[in-house]
C-alpha cells in the first residue's frame, strides 16, 4: 500500500507535496508547499529532486524571510555547488558543506562589496580577497574565523596590475577585481576588520519544510 510513482499528498496540517514517490517516500522530482499560519494560502518551500524523503540533488528552496537557495542538496542539507540569494540583496555563489558555506565561494554584497576566497563553517577561513567598492580598495590576505590575520591593503588598480604583470608567480587569472568597499582608514587592519564585520548574511530561517504531521 505504499505510495509509488507520481502522486499528490495533502497532510492534515494543510501541507502539500506533488511529485514522485518510491516505496512510500518522496523520491525523484517534486514540489512541497506549507500552509501559512492563519491562512488558507500555501507557500512553496522546495521544488527539485528528492531521495528517501529528503531534498537531494538539484533544487530550489524558498525561505519564509524571502531568502532563496538554488543548487545542490545532499540528504536534506545544502551541499555541493549553489547560490544563495539573501533578502537584503547579498548573493553568495560557491561551495556548501553540510548546510554551511565551505570551500571556495564569492559573496557579493548589496552595497557592491565583494569577498572571493575560502570559507569554513559559514565563515571566511584561509586565503581571500575583499573588494571595497566606495574607494576602490582591496584587502588580499589570510582570514581566520571570519577575521583578517595577515595581508595587504591596496588600491584595486595595484592588485590588477600585480596579476596582469609578467605572471611569474601567479596563475594569471587576476580575479574579478571590480568591487571594493569604503574605509576611512588606510591601514590594512582597520579596512579588513570593517570587511569582516559586515560579511555575514542572515541566512538561517525556520522554513518548516518537513513539518508534515
Amino acid at each position: 500500500d505504499k505510495k509509488h510513482g507520481y502522486g499528490v499528498q495533502v497532510w492534515a496540517n494543510g501541507n502539500k507535496y506533488q511529485g514522485d514517490w518510491a516505496f512510500g517516500k518522496r523520491e525523484g522530482h517534486g514540489v512541497f508547499w506549507v500552509k501559512e499560519k492563519g491562512s488558507k494560502k500555501l507557500r512553496k518551500v522546495y521544488a527539485g529532486n528528492w531521495k528517501n524523503g529528503m531534498k537531494h540533488g538539484m533544487g530550489q528552496n524558498f525561505y519564509v524571510n524571502n531568502d532563496r537557495y538554488e543548487g545542490e542538496w545532499e540528504f536534506g542539507m545544502r551541499s555541493g555547488r549553489g547560490t544563495m540569494f539573501y533578502h537584503n540583496g547579498d548573493v553568495y555563489t560557491g561551495n556548501w558543506v553540510q548546510d554551511k558555506r565551505g570551500g571556495q565561494g564569492t559573496l557579493v554584497k548589496a552595497n557592491g562589496d565583494m569577498y572571493e576566497g575560502e570559507w569554513l563553517n559559514d565563515l571566511k577561513e584561509g586565503p581571500g580577497i575583499y573588494h571595497f567598492k566606495s574607494k576602490g580598495k582591496v584587502y588580499d590576505g589570510e582570514w581566520v574565523n571570519d577575521s583578517p590575520k595577515c595581508g595587504v591593503y591596496m588600491d584595486a588598480a595595484e592588485l590588477l596590475a600585480s596579476h596582469d604583470g609578467d605572471g611569474d608567480n601567479d596563475d594569471g587569472d587576476g580575479g574579478d577585481g571590480d568591487s571594493k568597499h569604503d574605509s576611512d582608514n588606510g591601514s590594512t587592519r582597520t579596512a579588513a576588520t570593517q570587511a569582516s564585520g559586515n560579511s555575514n548574511s542572515d541566512e538561517r530561517d525556520d522554513d518548516e519544510d518537513d513539518d508534515e504531521d
